[in-house]
């Protein structure tokens, strides 16, 4: 008997998909019993040593860059709600910007330890092919076609905050972004946003943040230098966290909001509150992208089919820092 053999070596000798050799050893989800049967007979060619009864607790993992931040820590509250209604436990890898912690996870899942992935998190051309035979669900990372995606309508909402902005007479705007490595969803609200504006005569500034580097503190830094060295600002389009910053540090140079700078913020975070005055901002619906991130994974550990796009309504939400 080898503990070396993994369910990658099975799916390999047999030439049968990784998630279906995965269901037949661990009894999850539909198996035809001819595919069962060949599955189960290499295995015991090839020495393989089955996890325990232990072992075979229900597990989802989430890969998450870094719950500390609003969004991640949000999704990741309810995600765990909804994997325990569905029988599941969590488990979490915080990537914070380290290398492996995605491979970790990809591991534990090739060897059956886990019985699906939700992942949000930059990552190794390798690392991404090796997540294809996998049950898998991507949080806003665009990974392909064989890869399941669910995200906010993020065009949809890049088309209100260019609406708010314009409404507010904005003539020269900056939109706050991070540089991500896999491409994300959610930078099409900044697409949209800008174009928009731009059609419309504004000039517009698009400042990418590292996100290597993404703390509260440098995101202050990063604001603070901008909008010193660009005083005819007069919009400011970000997420929430950014939004708060901006809306600090204009009080500080003698703005006055709204009257000569508008914020719009993106997320609907509870900061949205704890500003003067309360931000505008565009709201994701948090429950809903965890509930439905949680069925498509569950659809695809049965080995159910599933679309390639969920993409959740947002909601604008109007208070004092625009008119």
């Amino acid at each position: 008997m080898s503990k070396n053999v993994t369910l990658r070596d099975i799916a390999k000798k047999t030439g049968i998909g990784l998630a279906t050799v995965g269901r037949a050893m661990n009894g999850n989800g539909y198996v035809s019993s001819e595919k069962k049967e060949i599955i189960l007979a290499c295995a015991k060619e090839l020495g393989y040593e089955a996890a325990t009864p232990k072992q075979q607790t229900q597990v989802i993992g989430v890969i998450l860059p870094d719950t500390s931040n609003f969004y991640y820590g949000s999704f990741l509250r309810h995600v765990e709600l909804v994997l325990d209604k569905y029988g599941y436990r969590t488990m979490l890898f915080n990537t914070l910007g380290a290398k492996g912690r995605v491979s970790q996870a990809i591991e534990l899942a090739e060897n059956g330890f886990l019985n699906g992935l939700i992942v949000n998190a930059d990552m190794t051309a390798k690392e991404k092919k090796r997540l294809e035979p996998l049950p898998v669900v991507s949080l806003e990372r665009l990974l392909g076609d064989k890869i399941p995606m669910v995200s906010s309508a993020h065009k949809e909402g890049g088309q209100i905050a260019a609406k708010i902005l314009l409404e507010n007479r904005c003539n020269h705007v900056a939109i706050f972004t991070v540089h991500h490595k896999v491409p994300v969803y959610a930078d099409i609200r900044i697409e949209e946003c800008a174009k928009i504006l731009r059609h419309h005569r504004v000039d517009v500034w698009v400042v990418e943040l590292d996100s290597d580097m993404a703390t509260y503190t440098y995101i202050e830094e990063q604001m603070e230098e901008f909008l010193r060295n660009h005083r005819e600002i007069d919009g400011i389009f970000s997420d929430d966290i950014s939004a708060y910053f901006a809306v600090k540090i204009a009080v500080e140079m003698g703005k006055i909001i709204p009257r000569d700078f508008k914020v719009v913020g993106y997320d609907g975070s509870e900061i949205t509150k704890l500003i003067r005055p309360n931000l505008t901002t565009i709201e994701q619906d948090m429950y809903e992208l965890a509930k439905t991130s949680v069925e498509v994974l569950n659809r695809r550990i049965m080995g159910e089919e599933v679309e390639e796009q969920y993409l959740i309504p947002v909601k604008e939400i109007r208070a004092g820092t625009t008119l």
